[in-house]
This record gives structure tokens, sequence and C-alpha cells, in this order.
């Protein structure tokens, strides 16, 4: 949501409120190309993001799970609360408050609903591997079934992996059965 040139008003939307992400509108957006588009099915519909979009992934699991059935998360920065605070305070603003712990994956880890692959590369030097983790454990305390997998010596960059393509491709698959 943070693009280069797009108005205060865009802007404002993710605000303290990173779980939107424009959700709402993709939603709309994707439901509506479905009435016209026979070969769209919007009844198994997967989400994939990294790092930012990692966060986001989930987040359609736990708050948009009526539209979105699966998700992978890579290199995702699941609690803000352990991001670091530059990138954090950007758009959930200073000092740490409400709107950290309304955007956190963690917190509303009891929501899930639908599949979740996280991924995390272990020496990932931009989100600590901590917070994939902490995700996990939330999940397992709420007592949701998830997919977890670490890649050993890769760090925060790690969508262009041949084995994590497959692997994505094969979580899919798999899940939403198409």
């Amino acid at each position: 949501m943070g693009i280069n040139g797009r108005s205060k008003a865009f802007r404002d939307v993710s605000c303290k409120n990173l779980t939107d992400a424009g959700f709402p509108d993709r939603v709309k957006r994707m439901q509506a190309v479905a009435k016209t588009s026979l070969w769209m099915d919007t009844s198994c519909v997967g989400v994939t993001g990294g790092s930012a979009g990692g966060q986001n992934a989930p987040a359609a699991l736990l708050r948009y799970n009526d539209f979105y059935k699966a998700a992978v998360a890579e290199s995702g920065s699941h609690d803000d609360r352990m991001s670091d605070y530059k990138w954090a305070e950007m758009f959930l603003s200073w000092p740490v408050g409400a709107s950290y712990e309304t955007n956190s994956n963690c917190v509303n880890a009891g929501k899930l609903s639908g599949t979740l692959l996280l991924v995390t590369g272990e020496v990932d030097n931009v989100v600590d591997p901590a917070t994939t983790m902490r995700f996990a454990s939330a999940l397992i305390e709420a007592n949701e079934d998830f997919d977890l997998a670490v890649v050993p010596k890769v760090g925060h960059f790690i969508a262009g992996l041949d084995w994590l393509q497959q692997k994505r491709a094969q979580f899919f698959k798999r899940r939403l059965q198409v």
C-alpha cells in the first residue's frame, strides 16, 4: 500500500491498518471478473506473499477467509513488534500501541480458516525467523493446522528458489485441489 506517487487518502487506508492491504477491493474485483470469466473459480482462491506480503497472505485467511482458502507466507513479518522499528513506524505509528496488536498475525492466530504454508529462510537478516516461529507457536496454541518450511542457508529473499516455487505450486495444487 505504500507505493510512491499515491495520494494521502490512498495511504491513509493502511495507516495503522496493515491487515487491510487492499483485500476488500481485491475480493470485489475478482468476484466481478469471475462473473464474466467462466474459467475463474472463486471457490478456491489462494494468495502468496513475501516480507510484508508474507504478513498479509495469512491475514487473508485470518480476516477474509470467506473468500481466500489457502496462503503461502514467505519471510513474513507476522508481528510488527518484532520488526525493524523504522519500517513498522511508517505504517503503525509510534509509540507501540493497540494497532500493533490488532495487526499481529500472532495475536489473531485462532481466527485461521483455510490452509497455510509458512516459509522462512534460516538466516533471514531482514525479518528474524523467530517472527515466523512465534506465529507458528501461536497457531499451535490455537490448535490450528499449518505447514512450515525452513530453508537452510537462505536469507530474506527466497521467492526465486526453484525448490520453493515447486513447494508453493504443490501446496496450492494439493490444498486447493486444482
